[in-house]
């Protein structure tokens, strides 16, 4: 027998909740990378970025650092722009990004294509998490 439920909004309050508890929580980034450039072992790690969390990662995190700004875009998609300005001259091949609360929980991990990081490199980028549904699909607007 189908079980109906009900389906209900999420009021203003709610809204307004999640918008600040994401902004205040996950606004710390890991660079996810190796000094190889084929590092099978990363790669197929990567393959199921849903379901790792940062201890699954941690070993190939080469610099952690607060993002530039976190926010909620026009579509209400939540945003984290990644700064990758490289003062530091990394010289390691960056394979993915995480964002992570201060206490290393995810929020999401996002593959990269293999890039490798030296004094030259480095830009701004945005992370785009839906916060529900599939990548591109608007489930949840602010």
């Amino acid at each position: 027998m189908a079980t109906r439920g009900l389906t209900a909004l999420p009021n203003d309050e709610l809204i307004s909740f999640l918008n600040s508890s994401m902004r205040d929580k996950f606004h710390h980034v890991g660079l996810i990378g190796a000094d190889e450039k084929n590092n099978s072992a990363l790669i197929n790690l990567l393959k199921t970025t849903a379901k790792l969390t940062y201890n699954d990662v941690k070993n190939y995190i080469f610099a952690e650092f607060d993002a530039e700004a976190t926010y909620f875009d026009d579509s209400g998609v939540f945003t984290a722009v990644v700064d990758m300005t490289n003062e530091d001259g990394y010289e390691k091949h960056l394979y993915g990004v995480i964002l992570m609360s201060d206490s290393k929980q995810t929020a999401t991990i996002a593959k990269t294509p293999i890039i490798y990081l030296n004094e030259q490199i480095g830009g701004q980028f945005p992370i785009k998490i839906p916060i529900k549904g599939e990548v591109g699909e608007v489930v949840f607007r602010s």
